[in-house]
């Protein structure tokens, strides 16, 4: 389960079935919006900073894989 709220930079992440906190994501601007992508067991965060970046989750080990560079949110 991902949780964000609004004017946040801290994305927490949290495992329901052993109802455990995963370590957190810490971005550079205020979180606009998440998605999760199934093909790479990831998530693309848009950020207030005109980025896009993205994660790949996998048994609490958040691994950044890259920063795309936006012109608009």
């Amino acid at each position: 389960m991902i949780l964000f709220e609004a004017n946040m930079k801290v994305v927490r992440i949290y495992d329901a079935v052993k109802m455990k906190q995963e370590p957190s994501i810490e971005c550079s601007g205020v979180i606009n919006a998440i998605e999760f992508i199934t093909e790479r067991n990831a998530i693309a965060i848009s950020l207030s900073d005109l980025t896009i970046r993205f994660y790949e989750i996998m048994n609490g080990a958040n691994r950044f894989l890259r920063t795309l560079h936006v012109p608009s949110t």
